[in-house]
């Protein structure tokens, strides 16, 4: 890492650009059986700070390699950006299931799963994502947990497919 730190340092100067100290920051991902030793990474003698996740892009890192801190980020902007739309959008009348189906789609369903393509997801992970998908076209089409719609059929009848199969969809690509 030190390494790296000295060939970008170098090639940085040779452009003519400054490395900002204060805002750079080093994110070190141990392996599974060994820790990596020295963990200070020095740019022009000083030490740079160690974080154990930052956010880039959107996403955020974990220096686990986990995606829990980032589904945890995502399920919270699913939730504030469909509370957001209910008094405008989805509790109105006037406005026909069809379009707020393609409304959730485009924001709500595109925050959940964004970059999901590059997840690394397990079993849990992919429940946790289709429960939290179909909760929301259920209220919308005005189910009941009394009703007892099974998921597939909220999803067929949203003409939707479920969030495992999109990402599944989007890493084949």
């Amino acid at each position: 890492m030190q390494d790296l730190m000295i060939a970008f340092a170098e090639a940085s100067k040779k452009f003519g650009l400054t490395i900002n100290i204060k805002k750079t920051e080093v994110l070190i991902q141990d392996t599974r059986d060994t820790k990596i030793n020295p963990r200070e990474v020095l740019l022009n003698g000083t030490p740079l700070a160690e974080v154990e996740q930052f956010t880039y892009l959107g996403s955020t890192i974990t220096n686990t390699g986990k995606i829990d801190e980032e589904l945890s980020k995502r399920i919270k902007a699913v939730a504030s950006a469909f509370g957001k739309l209910r008094d405008r959008l989805w509790n109105q009348r006037g406005i026909r299931l069809k379009t707020k189906i393609k409304v959730y789609r485009a924001i709500v369903l595109a925050s959940l799963l964004c970059s999901s393509e590059t997840w690394n997801l397990y079993r849990c992970l992919f429940k946790r994502l289709n429960l939290i998908q179909q909760r929301h076209p259920f209220h919308l089409m005005g189910f009941s947990w009394k009703d007892h719609v099974p998921n597939f059929e909220v999803l067929e009848k949203a003409k939707m497919s479920s969030a495992e199969e999109i990402i599944v969809t989007n890493q084949l690509r």
